[in-house]
């Protein structure tokens, strides 16, 4: 839901100098949405840590709404969610839990996944717009500090991309001995990370008071681990589009082809949007800047011409996106060959 109230707060914005009525339109159905994904409680400080972090995508609709249309309701929600980070559980390396499940700890306990990043870097960037108490260094060093604890769990030293998460205390089959990494690339987590770095620095570019082009400041460091991930996934993806022909990300991202694995629709939106960002707004080097954007638009027309359905009544449908791809120890979807760790999940 989150993902889909930040695609039409874009929309919205473009269309408001071109076309006023359909960003009305638009704004109304915004509203709506906003209204009846958050209403429900986010208010409940308690409940809201029992939810992924997932659940701070649609606060920053609510901080978006509040910056428009000043609200005490709104307010409390936003509040609600800010303190519930507060209270998330966090392993030894400060690293925030991914899930609270309070029905499942043991499968869930000690797991980061790159998945969360997409909602909590941007929320916690843009809290300080809302919440006078909080600064803007502030607000750059908590989600900078998640952002890299990440990026050094899970990088890959061969492919220069991340694995899908990590186990700080590696009590799960699959985690690595020394510092607990899953063993696989898996699309849709990669591209929920990228898309909240890439969220994340041009909120930073605009409000953040260190110089981007300074070197060695840490959003010059973030900017430049932005370009070298954006490397690994276009080289990712032209590998993919020479050995199949498509320009896209597979399931299992270091393995096209393969056997079982499939084009995963959803990550390769997430990427593609990342890359044209990277490239449009100048957050990419000169050296990356035109290879992203060409990557990008190759990979959305991959989307639309195998993914996107036009359905009888006029309504779109999208396919092609994994079900499910989780580490949590009841719903383990790895399994060990003589190759290695995959996996592939299911397709819908």
């Amino acid at each position: 839901m989150g993902v889909f109230q930040d695609a039409l707060n874009q929309v919205i914005n473009d269309a408001a100098s071109t076309n006023a009525q359909q960003a009305q339109e638009w704004s109304s159905y915004l509203q709506r949405s906003i209204a009846s994904s958050g209403a429900a409680g986010f208010v409940n400080v308690t409940a809201d840590v029992a939810e992924p972090l997932d659940r701070l995508s649609i606060g920053r609709s609510l901080i978006t709404e509040q910056l428009q249309s000043p609200n005490a309701s709104t307010l409390a929600e936003i509040k609600a969610l800010e303190q519930s980070v507060v209270q998330q559980p966090r392993n030894a390396n400060a690293g925030l839990w991914y899930y609270d499940n309070v029905n499942n700890l043991t499968a869930y306990s000690n797991l980061s996944y790159l998945d969360g990043m997409f909602s909590y870097a941007p929320f916690t960037m843009l809290l300080p717009s809302v919440l006078p108490n909080l600064t803007v260094d502030a607000a750059f060093d908590q989600a900078h500090l998640q952002l890299d604890l990440l990026y050094h769990c899970c990088f890959q030293n061969e492919t220069g991309l991340l694995v899908h998460g990590y186990d700080a205390i590696r009590s799960h089959p699959w985690a690595n001995p020394v510092n607990g990494a899953s063993p696989i690339v898996w699309s849709r987590s990669l591209g929920w990370y990228t898309v909240g770095l890439v969220d994340l620095l041009e909120i930073a570019v605009r409000s953040y008071s260190q110089d981007q082009t300074k070197d060695g400041s840490s959003l010059y460091l973030l900017r430049q681990r932005f370009n070298e991930l954006a490397k690994a996934q276009i080289a990712a993806v032209s590998a993919s589009a020479n050995t199949t022909g498509r320009a896209a990300l597979w399931q299992v991202v270091t393995q096209p082809g393969a056997q079982g694995n499939f084009v995963e629709s959803s990550g390769t939106a997430l990427v593609a949007y990342a890359l044209a960002k990277g490239a449009q707004t100048g957050l990419l080097d000169n050296a990356a800047k035109e290879s992203a954007a060409l990557v990008a638009t190759k990979m959305v027309e991959d989307l639309v011409e195998n993914f996107v359905i036009e359905n009888e009544n006029g309504t779109l449908s999208f396919n092609g996106t994994s079900s499910v791809a989780s580490l949590s120890g009841n719903k383990i979807d790895f399994e060990e060959s003589t190759a290695g760790w995959r996996t592939f999940g299911n397709e819908i």
